[in-house]
C-alpha cells in the first residue's frame, strides 16, 4: 500500500501525522460545544414543593428566567417566566388546591394532597 503525503508549513509529513493533528482539533472543537452546552443551560434550584408539604412563596433572587419542573430533577419543564429580582416566585395553598406563582402569574397544580413534587429553578 501506498502512502500519500502532503507538504505542509514545515515540509514533508504522512497522512498519519495530519490524521492525527484533525482528530486533535476534532476532540477540542467537541469539549468547547460540550462546555458551552452545559454553561447555557445552568440553572438553580429556588424553591421546591413537595407532595402535602407547606406551600410558600420567596422573592426571587436574581433576574432571570424562572421554569417549573415536575419532580426534584431539571426535567419535565411546565411553565417558564421573566422575572425581576424582588418578584414572588413558589407556591399558594387556595380553596384547597395548590398553585404556582411567579410574579402576577399563578397555575393551579391540583388538589393540595394529590400534588407531587414541583421545582421552580431558574437559569443563570
Amino acid at each position: 500500500m501506498q502512502r500519500i503525503g502532503y507538504i505542509g508549513l514545515s515540509g514533508s509529513h504522512s497522512t498519519k501525522g495530519l490524521e492525527h493533528t484533525l482528530m486533535r482539533t476534532h476532540l477540542l472543537i467537541g469539549s468547547i460545544l460540550a462546555m458551552a452546552l452545559v454553561a447555557g443551560g445552568c440553572t438553580s434550584k429556588v424553591i421546591q414543593y413537595k407532595k402535602g408539604g407547606e406551600a410558600l412563596t420567596v422573592s426571587a433572587p436574581e433576574t432571570g428566567k424562572y421554569s417549573l419542573h415536575k419532580s426534584s430533577r431539571r426535567t419535565g419543564k411546565q411553565f417558564s417566566y421573566e422575572l425581576v429580582a424582588g418578584e414572588r416566585v413558589g407556591f399558594e395553598e387556595k380553596n384547597g388546591n395548590i398553585l404556582a406563582v411567579a410574579g402576577e402569574n399563578e397555575v393551579t397544580l391540583g388538589k393540595a394532597g394529590d400534588v407531587p413534587t414541583y421545582t421552580w429553578r431558574v437559569k443563570k
